[in-house]
């Protein structure tokens, strides 16, 4: 098993914990639509199957970074349901800079050469994790919306997140890993790490109604 075989498994996993119908009846919100977008771009790029090109794998990794940018603004909106019109008008302009960002994503991959298309996916993903990470923490620092157990998941998640990002680049600062294989460590780390974590702290602010949170079955 390969590194796009466990993300892709892992992806699968979570996008089925992630849309598991809410306790008391509560209806699936934006929110875990936002992130289930994100894991499905992410299924769709490592999907084992034979003959879908680079550039398009390439082009639903950015597409799925770009996701980050729309849930990180349904978080810090305590997320996503009950929005005043400002914060309506907010996520909007999130939706519409993410759309904006993808859109120029994929004029890049379809023009420049093929061996460039990593470098460029890879800037625009740092761009948006780190974006998500500051409004993350931002959250989890001032404890704005959400409870104490759901904001501390969210907050290791984040921090994993882009820990098991940045893993795989060690080996292009100069660092000797002792050919260690850092792409599949990533992906093994983010299964674990990551993807549950995350699972947890978005349903858990997705589910909140005026401020209260249902603790059960989340």
């Amino acid at each position: 098993m390969n590194s796009r075989d466990v993300w892709f498994t892992g992806c699968l996993v979570a996008l089925a914990l992630l849309i598991r119908p809410h306790p008391k009846g509560v209806p699936l919100g934006h929110l875990v639509k936002a992130y289930g977008l994100y894991l499905l771009f992410h299924i769709g790029s490592n999907i084992p199957v034979e003959g879908i090109s680079a550039d398009y794998k390439s082009a639903l990794t950015g597409f799925g970074g770009s996701t980050y940018l729309v849930v990180a603004c349904l978080i810090w909106c305590g997320g996503g349901r009950n929005l005043t019109e400002g914060q309506a008008s907010l996520v909007s302009r999130s939706i519409k800079f993410a759309a904006g960002c993808s859109s120029i994503l994929l004029v890049l991959v379809l023009s420049i050469p093929k061996d460039s298309i990593i470098i460029v996916v890879f800037c625009f993903y740092m761009f948006y994790s780190i974006v998500a990470f500051i409004v993350v923490f931002k959250e989890v620092r001032h404890a704005r919306k959400g409870p104490q157990d759901v904001r501390i998941s969210l907050a290791i998640a984040a921090t994993f997140g882009m820990i098991d990002f940045l893993l795989p680049v060690i080996p292009f600062l100069g660092a000797d890993v002792g050919g260690a294989d850092l792409d599949f460590l990533s992906r093994l780390f983010d299964c674990v790490l990551y993807l549950p974590f995350m699972v947890f702290a978005v349903r858990g602010y997705d589910i909140q109604s005026g401020g209260t949170l249902v603790n059960q079955g989340i």
